[in-house]
């Protein structure tokens, strides 16, 4: 479960979208097309994170696989154990911002000494989800119009 930071406003506005989501994944479902069964689109985009298994700790620097409003993937030389809590600082240059963020991890392989991580944000503040919200949906888009 992700735990946001909302004002009553911005609660009315996730339920809205959640509800425009769910409906456009029932729709896309109806038609077959294929795609992913998320309730949040994914892209794959490269930015970079610092993490650390500590908020005020250490930070550690690696680049995204892909990206969602609720998760992200990520290649790294550490190996974590399944339901390792990490705090995150994903890079988005282009925006000038830094998306501040705490996730536990869900899946994990490990190849050729890396190790490739899925993790689920726990908790993430209102902005920051829309912010990556508005990213995956506009390059998922780009990509379906690629294919």
């Amino acid at each position: 479960m992700v735990y946001l930071k909302l004002k009553w406003s911005q609660a009315i506005l996730l339920v809205k979208l959640n509800l425009t989501l769910m409906l456009n994944k029932q729709k896309r479902l109806m038609k077959n097309e294929g795609q992913e069964n998320r309730a949040y689109p994914r892209a794959k985009l490269h930015f970079k994170v610092e993490y650390s298994s500590d908020k005020n700790g250490p930070k550690k620097e690696c680049y995204t696989s892909d990206i969602s409003a609720t998760g992200v993937s990520f290649e790294t030389e550490d190996d974590f154990d399944i339901n390792t809590s990490i705090f995150l600082n994903i890079t988005l240059k282009e925006l000038d911002t830094t998306v501040e963020a705490k996730g536990v991890i869900l899946r994990k392989s490990r190849e050729n000494e890396k190790t490739t991580v899925s993790l689920q944000f726990t908790e993430i503040d209102y902005d920051n989800f829309i912010v990556l919200l508005d990213y995956s949906l506009a390059f998922q888009n780009n990509e379906n119009e690629r294919n």
